[in-house]
């Protein structure tokens, strides 16, 4: 049985976190204002953080502001992220979910709803040692930090791409931290 967190005293007395969907940069906000970003930090030493859609973009060194882009309109940008990635497995990447969407119809929704045109920008914008990690729709990837190693599960696959270097990793791969370099 789940109870929602709120507070980063509650955070910091659990054993694990599940946090999913939503506008990164709501969570962004919130997190940073309510001190959760660094009980999250802390939580990895002693148990296990979950995060899905939203909530997994906000772990990277940058997060796409998706609904201000897909929704509003703004042009590519990008914001600073928690970066909990970073610290925990030394993989400077932002994270986008939904990177194979095509819900679009008539447009353009891959790469979580930027397309393929405010991707491109948004690589252009990246700092060069700063990568993307994609993770498709359906599709997760799990971090064991004593092994050093992740595990890809799902229907799709996790794209890794740094400086227009491409590398896939399929479902069932169980891949070295180490890989995640170009």
């Amino acid at each position: 049985v789940g109870t929602k967190i709120s507070t980063a005293s509650e955070v910091a007395d659990s054993q694990w976190v599940f946090a999913g969907p939503g506008s990164p940069t709501y969570n962004l906000k919130q997190w940073r204002a309510s001190g959760i970003d660094t009980k999250l930090n802390e939580l990895l030493t002693r148990g296990s953080l979950v995060l899905a859609s939203a909530a997994a973009m906000s772990i990277g060194a940058k997060v796409m502001p998706v609904y201000e882009m897909y929704k509003v309109g703004e042009d590519p940008y990008w914001i600073e992220g928690f970066d909990i990635l970073g610290k925990a497995t030394g993989i400077n990447a932002a994270v986008i979910a939904h990177y194979n969407n095509a819900q679009g119809g008539t447009h353009d929704t891959r790469f979580c709803f930027a397309g393929e045109r405010r991707m491109l920008e948004l690589e252009r914008q990246l700092p060069a040692e700063t990568a993307i990690i994609g993770i498709d729709e359906h599709t997760g990837i799990s971090f064991d930090l004593d092994a050093g190693s992740a595990e890809v599960f799902g229907k799709g696959v996790i794209t890794f791409k740094k400086n227009g270097n491409v590398k896939t990793f399929e479902n069932k791969s169980v891949i070295s931290v180490k890989e995640f370099t170009l």
